[in-house]
């Protein structure tokens, strides 16, 4: 079988967040590539690019719904929306994201205090 898991990438920060709904097991492995790529793209000023695994974050226990925990960690991201779903709301958030996807777009974005002007233009360019 497969499973999905999630990688944000700051380039502001020099790091690598890892998001990993089935385990808290070390998986910094798949943020090297991802490092090693962005250095040769030159899209990292620098060599020193930090990679942490997120382990407070809603975990799954069943073994097919991490394609649905890793859009969720996305729309939370994006959005500047807390992570605090469980695997209990799964069939609402399934049923959430069929109505985003007929309807062609996200809810109005939530802008938090660390939300700059310019990250809030960059998100809202993605949805004209």
């Amino acid at each position: 079988g497969s499973h999905w898991i999630m990688v944000a990438v700051y380039l502001n920060k020099h790091e690598i967040h890892i998001y990993d709904s089935y385990t808290d097991r070390d998986r910094l492995d798949v943020g090297e590539p991802i490092k090693d790529l962005f250095l040769r793209a030159e899209l990292f000023t620098q060599c020193e690019v930090d990679i942490f695994q997120k382990t407070d974050i809603p975990k799954q226990t069943n073994n097919y719904d991490c394609g649905v925990f890793v859009c969720r960690y996305a729309k939370c991201l994006i959005l500047g929306m807390p992570m605090d779903f469980t695997e209990k709301d799964m069939p609402k958030i399934r049923k959430e994201m069929l109505r985003e996807l007929v309807f062609g777009r996200l809810p109005s974005i939530v802008v938090n205090e660390e939300t700059s002007a310019e990250e809030l233009t960059e998100v809202e360019r993605h949805f004209e």
